[in-house]
């Protein structure tokens, strides 16, 4: 019954904050888990899911949970899924899926200045996606500057999705 599923959601999901409390993720990991088999539609504990995922550095289980919630048409329309999914996937190494959805989320949004916030820290700061080099660039030619926010912002939102990951990538092979 209705009423008996939401008590074993409401009990896995207990479950889950008293792991997280004595600090016990993969307990916590679990439960959340248990939580989603009884009932796969709360996106919020997905999103719980794949953050707690990442802190354990299981990237593609947390992968896997994000393309489950990116595959929900409601989700891709809702500003506060697009923030947050965006961030995890620049966690993930993932930047133009980043840049995609956060690049979807409109001026008049309440969410707009945090995913601007965003981009602009992945323009400035990209995560790194390998090896580093641990060279000095003191001899370097200087640095061309990075590509506009505006225009990738813009070329985003007109769906030239190709044109701005070209952007970024030039961006980041400098």
């Amino acid at each position: 019954t209705q009423l008996n599923r939401l008590d074993r959601l409401g009990h896995q999901l207990q479950q889950a904050q008293k792991s997280l409390a004595a600090e016990e993720t993969e307990q916590a990991i679990h439960h959340l888990r248990q939580a989603l088999q009884v009932d796969g539609h709360q996106h919020r504990i997905r999103l719980n899911l794949v953050k707690l995922l990442l802190q354990q550095d299981d990237h593609s289980a947390a992968l896997a949970q994000l393309e489950r919630l990116n595959g929900i048409a409601a989700i891709n329309q809702d500003d506060f899924y697009r923030l947050e999914m965006g961030q995890l996937y620049t966690q993930l190494g993932e930047q133009s899926r980043s840049t995609q959805l956060l690049g979807l989320i409109q001026p008049e949004s309440s969410h707009y200045k945090d995913a601007q916030q965003w981009l602009d820290q992945q323009l400035v700061d990209p995560m790194p996606t390998g090896p580093q080099p641990t060279t000095e660039k003191k001899d370097q030619p200087e640095v061309p500057p990075s590509p506009s926010l505006e225009t990738v912002t813009a070329l985003i939102q007109s769906g030239d999705l190709t044109a701005a990951q070209a952007e970024l990538d030039q961006f980041s092979a400098q």
